[in-house]
């Protein structure tokens, strides 16, 4: 199933309303608004957090990407820039933002196998460390879940457990566990490692530890969260790594 497919026929799943985490990034931008700024928002959706742009800063270019036409007929402001794409490749888009903002969305990223699908996430930072301005900066909102004695264990066991669903078309009975869904998500390290290798700086990082449950125990979780990581082109980029 194609990703727009897939969104389309969950969209009521998928559709967000602002955290109290999207005002942590809205903070860090008014802080360092000194001009008029532009903001792309990759799997925006229905516009959550491009809503919350425009009515903080006024006069922004918002641009949302988002490979759901049904999410992006939620989004009803004409201030709003609707692009329908996705990464690590579909970006029909020519300029340079000053933000790139990126909620819930590195773990959708997959390909066949798990090694395919980091590869899939390096292709997609890469991209889009082409259209961050100089002096822009990337903000990642993140799950991550980490395991005991080998911390991405959970990770690999949720995701073979979707390909067995999926192929199947057998729904295994919980409700985040959607047919059609491929998802592969990350450690702390794994994102801090590829966001280093793909050129990226971080200059600010945050973590919500999620509290302990059943299904913390069940899924044999150290800890799970939210991470919420602001990162910039790393200084030493030579000129070619910026073409």
């Amino acid at each position: 199933m194609e990703a727009g497919e897939f969104f389309d026929e969950n969209s009521g799943f998928y559709s967000q309303t602002p955290l109290k985490y999207d005002y942590d990034f809205m903070n860090f931008i008014k802080n360092r608004k000194k001009r008029k700024v532009s903001l792309l928002d990759i799997g925006g959706g229905n516009g959550n957090f491009s809503k919350l742009m425009i009515q903080n800063c006024h006069d922004a270019n918002v641009t949302i990407l988002d490979p759901s036409k049904k999410l992006l007929d939620k989004v009803n402001d004409p201030r709003i820039t609707k692009v329908i794409g996705k990464l690590p490749d579909t970006i029909p888009l020519e300029v340079e933002f000053d933000f790139i903002h990126i909620k819930e969305v590195l773990h959708h990223i997959t390909g066949n196998t798990i090694p395919e699908s980091k590869l899939l996430v390096k292709d997609s930072l890469n991209n889009i460390k082409k259209i961050l301005s100089d002096n822009g900066f990337l903000l990642i909102h993140e799950i991550y879940y980490e395991g005991f004695l080998i911390p991405s264990f959970p990770n690999y066991l949720i995701f073979y457990l979707l390909k067995l669903q999926n192929k199947f078309n057998a729904k295994i009975p919980t409700k985040e566990f959607l047919l059609g869904l491929n998802i592969y998500f990350y450690t702390r390290n794994e994102l801090k490692m590829m966001l280093n290798e793909c050129g990226f700086q971080i200059i600010d990082y945050k973590i919500d530890k999620w509290d302990e449950n059943a299904q913390k125990r069940i899924m044999l979780l150290k800890n799970w969260g939210r991470v919420l990581i602001i990162a910039k082109k790393h200084e030493n980029m030579s000129l070619g790594d910026k073409k």
